[in-house]
């Protein structure tokens, strides 16, 4: 299999030595994907603050520990289109500047359910409210938002 980049086959042959059980090989493979892992979550959901940020990275990380052992180097995706991640700024600008300009319940309730992906009743118990009460802030948010 072609690499695109030469970073793709030193990435192949770390986790070909992760599975083999090379420690030095594995923590090298998560340094570098970490870096690459923050950027895209930054970019994606920065918005939704450092916390949230570091959470999915190390979401995404665990989830990279887990399916190590099924990881095929001979199998990727094609499609170059489907290896990047296109650059999104002015739209998680725009749409942190929006959320940074509702009244406070109803930002923390869309942070809870939209960023974070709470459910009703964890927003609602983490906003120490009803679900039904909380229902009325976000639908009134959404509307503020579109």
């Amino acid at each position: 299999m072609a690499d695109r980049t030469p970073e793709d086959g030193r990435l192949r042959e770390l986790m070909r030595g992760a599975q083999l059980g090379d420690a030095a090989a594995y923590r090298e493979l998560l340094e570098i994907i970490t870096v690459r892992v923050r950027q895209v979550v930054r970019r994606r959901r920065g918005f939704a603050g450092p916390e949230a940020v570091e959470d999915l990275v190390q979401d995404v990380l665990l989830s990279v520990h887990a399916v190590r052992a099924t990881y095929d180097p001979e199998v990727t995706f094609a499609d170059l289109r489907a290896n990047t991640i296109p650059e999104e700024p002015a739209a998680v600008e725009a749409l942190t500047h929006a959320i940074g300009t509702l009244p406070p319940g109803q930002r923390q309730a869309i942070e809870l359910l939209k960023l974070r992906e709470m459910s009703l009743k964890e927003a609602a118990a983490a906003m120490f409210v009803g679900a039904r009460l909380l229902r009325w802030p976000v639908a009134r948010s959404l509307t503020a938002l579109s």
